[in-house]
């Protein structure tokens, strides 16, 4: 999975992607942190991750779920959980 980190991470600007659940599971969960998704419809995040992902799709990546936050709104989803 270390690649698709990397990928996300050198193709948006200041992101830090967090991967979460078991290696090989189908319920993993990518978080991706950065302040680029400012003023940015959930939607577009989320094509934006997937984009960079898309010829992982077509091979070896079946399921992934994405979600993306400003670093003010990672904050605030870690000190509520």
């Amino acid at each position: 999975m270390e690649k698709w980190v990397e990928e996300i991470e050198n193709s948006i600007n200041g992101a830090k992607a967090v991967m979460e659940g078991e290696i090989g599971s189908c319920s993993r969960t990518c978080n991706v942190i950065s302040n680029t998704f400012q003023n940015m419809s959930l939607l577009s995040r989320h094509k934006a991750v997937k984009k960079i992902l898309e010829k992982h799709f077509a091979t070896d990546l079946h399921a992934l779920s994405v979600k993306t936050y400003t670093e003010k709104e990672w904050e605030d989803a870690r000190s509520n959980s």
